[in-house]
């Protein structure tokens, strides 16, 4: 067994395991299931009450308004790589990525894992791998756990908005650096589209690493200081923070944060 990506199914995460297929062959992809539908709003509910529910339906039909302007986006920023899995590379599709059928699949210390979008890899699941990274949008150790591009915005650090390609670790997003790139943010920028950016950015370095690997070099990675920045969870995003980074998009702040940031640009790991 060699690249196995593990990924939740979605535009982004495609995107990555084409590019990679393209550069070094993939062998074996994991699509992890999302929560849809009412499911999302059930959780959302359980967060945030009926205001929550709410959110959630809206966002939902919104999503579905605005899925072909997304989707030219998509090709303008990053191709039409996004569109299908590669044809021809065997799928898994779990629930979990941690569910036991996937380790048995798995010969024990030939895995090289790359993980974009998927919850986090239990030790069962890694013990079986000679490698495991995974893309995190953010930059660590400033920003860690989930959201961490809109919580930059919100905080009007766009100068610290960017990715890391990071070991995985028993500690979220904790692990250490392979490498980590800077998003170049726009005045016309969106979330969506940054975090779009910062796959492309993401991907590129995990080819990178992989194609160290194949030269047979060994990899540098870098321990985190995790004092140095915060870990976010899902139970900290509210629909409160949502309405903020709407608002962020549709009223011209990002232009005004470029022109004054909360922070200059933090030390990252360059590849």
């Amino acid at each position: 067994m060699g690249i196995v990506c593990l990924i939740a199914d979605g535009p982004h995460q495609r995107y990555f395991v084409n590019r990679l297929n393209e550069a070094h062959g993939v062998d074996l992809v994991v699509i992890e299931a999302g929560r849809r539908g009412a499911a999302s709003a059930r959780r959302a509910y359980a967060t945030g009450g009926l205001a929550g529910a709410a959110d959630a339906i809206g966002r939902a039909a919104r999503h579905r308004l605005g899925a072909r302007a997304r989707r030219r986006e998509l090709d303008r920023r990053i191709g039409s790589r996004w569109r299908t899995l590669p044809p021809g590379v065997p799928c898994l599709r779990v629930d979990s990525i941690n569910d036991p059928g996937v380790a048995v699949r798995l010969q024990a210390g030939e895995a090289e894992l790359l993980s974009h979008g998927t919850s986090i890899a239990r030790p069962p699941l890694l013990s079986r791998a000679s490698l495991a990274l995974n893309l995190h949008w953010g930059l660590a150790p400033y920003y860690r756990g989930v959201n961490c591009t809109a919580w930059a915005l919100i905080g009007w650090d766009p100068c610290n908005i960017g990715v890391t390609v990071h070991e995985m670790t028993a500690e979220i997003d904790g692990g250490p650096i392979f490498g980590q790139a800077r998003a170049a943010v726009g005045s016309d920028d969106t979330l969506d589209s940054i975090r779009m950016q910062l796959t492309y950015l993401g991907t590129e370095i995990m080819v990178e690493a992989i194609r160290r690997l194949r030269a047979g070099e060994q990899l540098s990675l870098t321990a985190q200081d995790i004092s140095l920045g915060r870990l976010t969870l899902k139970r900290d995003w509210t629909a409160r923070h949502r309405r903020d980074v709407e608002r962020i998009e549709r009223d011209g702040t990002i232009a005004r944060m470029l022109a004054s940031p909360s922070r200059r640009e933090l030390p990252i790991v360059a590849v």
